[in-house]
């Protein structure tokens, strides 16, 4: 199992969308359906032909990369401007969607496409804001860059259990 830091849009602006829907969903759907890309140059070439530059240390393959790599029961933590909103499971497999009806924006059916559904088990929306540790920015760390990424940081980690926990129980 896998813990994911994800940000759901600029400044978890769709978080209330991924928590009534049960998903979580990430941008840059001009690429298509993930399962067409078999390694990352693959999907770099077609990001470049897409002119998805973000300006960012993590670039949009390698983040659509590592979304497309989720796995069914991998945990996800939502997370945006300081607060952990939610933390969730992974029930299924990643999936394309880009009908009207299930959009986030009805005008543009196809933003955040890429898909995963996800059982929201707490959330806490926890402010990390007087947290030192989990404010430091670092790779595998709650705040480092991106829509998602891999948390390896073990302080994060007992930090997500320790909230899971409570929520459960």
């Amino acid at each position: 199992m896998t813990i994911w830091k994800f940000t759901p849009g600029d400044d978890g602006i769709y978080w209330d969308f991924c928590l009534e829907n049960n998903l979580i969903a990430m941008g840059w759907s001009d690429v298509g359906h993930l399962s067409w890309f078999n390694s990352k140059k693959e999907l770099k070439r077609k990001c470049d032909d897409a002119e998805y530059y973000i300006g960012t240390p993590r670039t949009s393959e390698v983040q659509l990369w590592d979304f497309k790599n989720i796995q069914e029961k991998d945990l996800i933590v939502s997370y945006a401007l300081k607060t952990i909103h939610g933390i969730g499971i992974v029930t299924g497999g990643y999936f394309y969607e880009g009908s009207k009806e299930k959009a986030i924006d009805p005008k543009r059916p196809r933003k955040y496409a890429h898909r995963y559904n996800v059982c929201w088990l707490a959330v806490p929306n926890y402010d990390i804001s007087n947290d030192k540790k989990l404010l430091i920015n670092k790779k595998g760390a709650l705040t480092y860059t991106g829509t998602i990424h891999r948390l390896t940081d073990s302080y994060t980690i007992e930090k997500i259990k320790q909230l899971l926990l409570n929520e459960l129980f």
